[in-house]
């Protein structure tokens, strides 16, 4: 990113293939040092560990041991303000009951 140095080239951090290539590498540096940059952000509940993206690294927003309110403090903190978009790739299950639940989940993540 910093090589191209273009006000149009940015990066989408996304949690689950965060966790899966860099797991035990700290987001939050990740996120602080390039906050200019980061145009986008997914997340989802997820499994810290896991090996799978159905169970596992994609959950609905209220499963899992991933921290997402940390993460939403953080990008607070950093003073983003881009999107936030809900990842449902392989979510089994009826799709508005992982919607219900993932968006009561969000209200209950957001930062103070």
């Amino acid at each position: 990113m910093t090589q191209v140095n273009h006000p149009q080239v940015g990066f989408n951090f996304n949690l689950c293939h965060w966790l899966k290539v860099d797991g035990a590498r700290d987001w939050r540096a990740v996120l602080r040092e390039h906050a200019a940059k980061l145009f986008c952000v997914t997340i989802n509940g997820a499994t810290i560990g896991a090996e799978t993206w159905t169970n596992g690294l994609i959950r609905p927003l209220d499963e899992g041991d991933f921290d997402n309110r940390a993460l939403l403090t953080t990008l607070r903190d950093i003073s983003y303000r881009g999107p936030v978009g809900l990842m449902c790739y392989g979510v089994p299950g009826d799709p508005r009951d992982h919607l219900a639940r993932s968006m009561r989940a969000w209200q209950r993540l957001l930062p103070q």
